[in-house]
């Protein structure tokens, strides 16, 4: 059974993307704005959306350090 917990105050987000590659930014920003909306529906605000260019992904931090 699932305990859902309700709470007044919502949370805020960063959702964060990573376009390599082997990817490009309109397949990027199309899984952001679903994981906005998943967000939402968990009850947090994505406060900002960011979709950084990298060469691969950074093992220890997916983005890169900074």
């Amino acid at each position: 059974m699932i305990k859902l917990i309700e709470t007044k105050d919502r949370e805020d987000a960063i959702v964060v993307g990573l376009i390599t590659r082997k990817t490009n930014r309109a397949s990027v920003d199309e899984h952001l704005d679903e994981l906005i909306q998943l967000t939402d529906t968990a009850g947090a605000t994505v406060r900002h959306k960011i979709a950084q260019e990298r060469d691969h992904i950074d093992a220890a931090t997916f983005i890169g350090s900074g």
